[in-house]
């Protein structure tokens, strides 16, 4: 009877370590052992979260997301860039990111010709125009513009040889119907030809 002081250690169970009073019918004293809680798993590895960045990125790649996947495999990279599966990775996401760059720069090349053109279109239309009024000089202004967006068009060097016609520079209608010969324009009557042999350098 009375206090007693209790000291139990077990394997795989926590040390118990208590004062407790023994009742006074001398019935056991029952106090369950508290099993002892697992050691915490160890820190995993610079390798092993290299390996767990570069299937997290794999991941984002194949949901179109490059640009994180990028950021993830470039962790990867500078904890463990060795490890095949990494290098893998990294070489697939380089290569998806250079193809996505290289289609919207061809994207964005094809939308700025197209407007380029559309705007070079509406100055010749403009430069007619002023032609027609006998507004030489403004169509002249236009016409040159038109060429700054749109060298490939050979209508405003038709237009502009006729300018230069009713001015009696022979040299300039000389160059423009050339050029304009040179890139495709018509000339199903020979007009164009004809007047070019008439008027040689």
């Amino acid at each position: 009877l009375g206090s007693h002081r209790v000291e139990i250690e077990l394997d795989g169970f926590l040390p118990f370590k208590e004062v407790v009073d023994l009742p006074a019918g001398g019935l056991p004293y029952l106090q369950p052992l508290q099993k002892r809680p697992p050691p915490p798993p160890p820190p995993p590895t610079p390798s092993r979260i290299a390996l767990d960045l570069a299937a997290q990125a794999t991941q984002l790649a194949d949901n179109g997301e490059l640009d994180t996947a990028l950021e993830r495999i470039n962790e990867a990279r500078k904890l463990d860039g060795t490890q095949p599966a990494v290098v893998e990775a990294g070489t697939r996401i380089d290569a998806a990111i250079r193809k996505r760059d290289l289609e919207r720069a061809a994207a964005a090349a094809t939308s700025g010709r197209e407007q380029r053109i559309k705007e070079a279109r509406a100055l010749a239309a403009e430069g007619k125009q002023l032609y027609e009024k006998g507004r030489l000089g403004d169509a002249k202004d236009k016409l040159y513009k038109s060429l700054q967006q749109d060298a490939h068009n050979p209508e405003p060097h038709r237009l502009l040889s006729r300018i230069f016609n009713r001015e009696d520079q022979v040299d300039k209608v000389r160059d423009h119907l050339t050029r304009y010969l040179e890139l495709g324009g018509a000339d199903a009557d020979f007009k164009v030809r004809e007047w070019l042999k008439a008027h040689p350098p």
